[in-house]
């Protein structure tokens, strides 16, 4: 449901503030980092004059205006977001408390927020005194304990830890933290990639992230244990090879405490190896595969002091990770939801299947009671076959084993619950098996994905595109893991960068991913071949194909869009040298003319992917699909598109002789794509399918005099040839709505977003699907692949109406365009920005429209209005002109004048209420 702000009392107030995109963080090693806020009022027009932060060691120093550490003083500027910290240089695991004071139309700072604080990590490699430390253990998880003694009274205490692949940390007993499957998932370390279907030279830049917790309340005076759960995660997978062997090795744990007493003294333990390591009760976990977990394994007690580990074995030391250590700034993966199944059918005795409703990325939580030694068999599937068994098509894992599952043995000890710790499943339905005299009690789903926070909504008065949006943003949620953006939450749970870059414009819309990008583009970077520029197709890289410019653009793309949408520069200087790297690796790769003809060395380079499989064309030769629209024209398309945003980024950074490079190098390409793809006969471009016409129709290479033609032979073959139905894959259908929705053809692309009959989103819905599938039919591939949700990007622009001004990024104007279908009555949309709330409705009234905005503080808008006379235009009752003019008395209004479109009306922030 979208919302609007409610009115507030204070001329202007500051709020929400945030420290790299993190509210009060614990933990970051960023030596400069940066401050954000928004701002509040409950009048129109208001604009931040000027700024003041502070930033002190004591929270009392800030509650009385002073910063010890940094006072920026008053800064005259509108800017609230990203300001880089300017003081003395932070140390190391250390609190600072923040606050920051502005105006609105006066001298004075008279506004001021409320205290936030933000706790640093380890900055320095001198930080990092504890070892790594290792066990024998491969294919189970390990427990590791040791116990310490407290002299006094602690005042702090923290833990650091990174524990590779996955861990669970337990002090006196209690599970810190919520996080699961952590940490966030990076190439970690040095490895030696065997038999990989796929070219790739490792040269990638190794990281591996340790997790801050405060763990000051879970100790005592006394002794006191710390016990550690120790999985496989990312870091030893072995069993599913089908892309290569790419294990890192055993799992292995380092981990530092630092506590700090009452009276100021400090003490420093943690890995080394003093510690003791056990085999516990998962006897088996792999992330792709599932677990095994023998509850008459379990040890109790043994992560509380006092516990008999006599009998267990020494640990040993080993050379720490070739990874840099950082802190997980990134949303950790937690459990979110839990639901309850909806069918739960009996197949015959002792096999029951349960249906949850809903396709989700998780697990299963049982309650069971039972004898020692009993099994429960969990299996996990996305759909059943025709006798209504499992069908474990659509999550075929390979390696000569589709089966995702968990087995847990039973202890006999009374009711028994059990969920697993060290992988996640993608499915819908879930087949028990349990033993003659075991008792299901219950089984619930378990929803786990990373905690991105809620951004944006949009619904309107056709339910179909509600759906498409909810099924979109179910299954984006479901492929969010490890900081990763995957394909699928099952096959292959890769964070494949043709797939994310796609819908990257969706998932913002839809969810904070500031951070959560942040961290990935740093993956990308790492990623990097540094000596020839070639980026991955997968990020961490684990295998896959793809192309060089659908897939590798997402090095130019993603830091473009975290400028656009969160003005972050920061982001464009860091990555900058990655972006050139790319272009210099394209331009190798192009031929005298500039179109893209070649990849890595016995590489697919793969153009457009996943088209309706009506309208391919196989090579048998292949397992994949060879289409019709030419990977030289997709991958010159997005070769270009880049060139076009780093023109813009190297002229932001200063650096125009780049700038003029890459405007020259989009010019060059323009008509490089136009002469050797344009086909004087048929008007069209090479094969005269959908996307051949759309990529060159986007990239505005189309001569003035030819466009009337290719968008009339596009028209016709949508709506004729085709009856309303698209024949793009994943890169075309992003760029085709746009196309037809800028170039007056809106209604085109409304119907094909319509259509409830093959290939269409609306078949996807009426075959039962939950989440977005791979491809257009029902028999094949996954059904949880968010690459299609691109399109809820257009909803948000072109249907409700709300976009991004490029000329002003950060939404610090905002661009409203009503989209008018004439099958929809209504739309709206709302999006919690970096500066702020935006919400946009309209509707029709009779021959009448009713447009509401809300524009937050700071902000701007340009309103365009479907309607010639500006006579006609009526705001809050009251019309805005008079004999042409606009009246004074619409405080915010800034101006208004007729463009092409209407009219366009400019208005400051504040809430209004439109009628035409």
């Amino acid at each position: 449901m979208v919302t609007f702000m409610k009115e507030t009392k204070n001329m202007i107030t500051p709020y929400g503030l945030k420290t790299e995109y993190l509210t009060n963080p614990l933990g970051i090693d960023v030596q400069n980092p940066r401050f954000s806020w928004l701002l509040k009022s409950e009048s129109r027009g208001v604009m931040q004059r000027a700024y003041r932060v502070i930033v002190a060691t004591d929270k009392d120093l800030v509650s009385r205006g002073i910063g010890d550490m940094w006072d920026s003083g008053k800064i005259l500027s509108r800017e609230t977001t990203n300001i880089e910290y300017a003081g003395k240089s932070l140390l190391s695991r250390t609190s600072y408390w923040w606050r920051v004071f502005c105006s609105h139309n006066s001298d004075l700072l008279d506004s001021f927020s409320e205290i936030a604080i933000f706790e640093t990590a380890l900055f320095h490699q001198s930080d990092f005194v504890n070892q790594w430390i290792i066990t024998d253990e491969t294919k189970a998880a390990s427990i590791l304990r040791r116990e310490f003694s407290l002299k006094g009274d602690i005042s702090q205490a923290r833990a650091y830890i990174c524990g590779l692949g996955y861990y669970e940390m337990y002090f006196n007993g209690q599970k810190v933290g919520d996080h699961v499957l952590d940490p966030n998932w990076t190439d970690f370390d040095n490895r030696v990639l065997q038999n990989l279907i796929y070219p790739h030279e490792d040269k990638s830049g190794k990281r591996a992230l340790y997790v801050t917790y405060d763990i000051t309340s879970l100790l005592k005076l006394g002794v006191n244990a710390v016990g550690i759960m120790l999985g496989n995660g990312w870091y030893n997978q072995c069993e599913k090879d089908v892309e290569g062997q790419m294990s890192y090795g055993k799992p292995r744990l380092w981990l530092q405490i630092h506590m700090r007493y009452e009276d100021g003294t400090e003490e420093i333990l943690g890995s080394d190896n003093t510690w003791k390591c056990s085999k516990g009760p998962i006897t088996y976990n792999n992330i792709y595969f599932g677990e095994i977990y023998d509850a008459r394994l379990e040890q109790m007690g043994w992560n509380l002091d006092g516990f008999d580990d006599s009998r267990w074995d020494m640990v040993s030391e080993v050379q720490k990770v070739s990874g840099v250590l950082k802190a997980q700034l990134s949303p950790a993966d937690k459990v979110i939801s839990v639901i309850k199944p909806v069918v739960i059918s009996e197949r015959k005795k002792g096999i029951q299947i349960y249906d949850l409703g809903r396709n989700i990325s998780g697990w299963a939580r049982i309650r069971v009671l039972g004898s020692s030694g009993q099994r429960v068999v969990m299996r996990f599937a996305e759909e059943l076959d025709t006798e209504g068994g499992l069908d474990f098509t659509s999550a075929d894992i390979g390696s000569g084993q589709q089966i995702q599952q968990d087995i847990y043995i039973l202890s006999g000890k009374g009711p028994e619950t059990y969920e697993p710790h060290f992988t996640w499943h993608g499915f819908r339905y879930v087949e028990v098996t349990v033993e003659d005299g075991i008792t299901m009690e219950s089984l619930m789903g378990v929803v786990v994905h990373s905690d991105v926070k809620n951004a944006g909504n949009f619904s309107c008065s056709n339910n179909l595109f509600n759906r498409i949006f909810e099924i979109y943003r179910w299954s984006q949620l479901g492929n969010l893991h490890g900081g990763v953006p995957s394909d699928c939450p099952h096959r292959e749970r890769l964070g494949y960068t043709g797939d994310a870059q796609i819908t990257a414009q969706s998932a913002i819309f839809s969810f904070d991913m500031a951070a959560f990008y942040t961290k990935w583009i740093e993956d990308i970077s790492g990623a990097q071949n540094p000596e020839s520029g070639y980026v991955p197709h997968t990020v961490p890289f684990y295998g896959g194909g793809g192309g060089p410019g659908g897939w590798g653009s997402a090095a130019v793309l993603m830091p473009w869009y975290m400028f656009l949408y969160y003005k972050d520069k920061r982001i464009l200087e860091k990555n900058y040298k990655m972006m050139l790297n790319w272009m210099e690796y394209m331009s190798r790769h192009s031929d005298a003319d500039g179109i893209i003809i070649s990849e890595e060395l016995g590489s697919w380079c793969l153009g457009e992917w996943i088209v309706p499989r009506q309208f391919e064309n196989i090579d048998e030769t292949r397992d994949d699909f060879n289409i019709d629209v030419p990977a030289k024209l997709v991958n010159t398309f997005f070769y270009l598109l880049s060139a076009s945003y780093m023109k813009s980024i190297a002229e932001l950074l200063g650096d125009c002789k780049a700038s003029e490079h890459f405007e020259a190098l989009h010019n060059t390409l323009k008509k490089a794509m136009h002469k050797r793809f344009y086909n004087e006969k048929t008007g069209s471009y090479a094969t005269g399918v959908q996307g051949s016409d759309v990529f060159p129709l986007a990239a505005d290479c189309v001569p003035e005099e030819n466009k009337g033609r290719v968008l009339a032979n596009l028209v016709q073959n949508i709506m004729v040839k085709n009856n309303g139905h698209l024949d793009t894959g994943i890169f075309g259908t992003f760029y085709m709505l746009e196309v037809l929705t800028e170039n007056g053809e809106a209604e085109t692309a409304y119907t094909i977003m319509n259509q409830s009959s093959y290939p269409g989103y609306g078949y996807m819905l009426s075959q039962g699907a939950t989440t977005l599938w791979e491809e257009w039919e029902k028999e094949h591939g996954s059904h949880n692949h968010p690459m299609f949700g691109s399109i809820v990007a257009w909803m948000f622009k072109y249907v409700s109406g709300l976009q991004p001004d490029k000329d002003r990024p950060g939404f610090q104007n905002i661009i409203l365009r009503p989209g008018l279908f004439s099958e929809i009555d209504y739309a709206e949309a709302s999006y919690e920005s970096i500066l702020g709330h935006i919400a946009i409705r309209w509707e029709r009234q009779g021959t009448k429209m009713a447009i509401w905005i809300d524009i937050p503080c700071n902000c701007s808008a340009d309103l365009y209005l479907p309607i010639k006379e500006l006579d006609k235009v009526v705001e809050g009752g009251i019309p805005v002109f008079h004999n042409g003019s606009l009246l004074d008395k619409h405080l915010g209004i800034l101006e208004a004048s007729l463009a092409e479109e209407g009219v366009k009306v400019s208005v400051k922030s504040g809430r209004y209420h439109f009628e035409i």
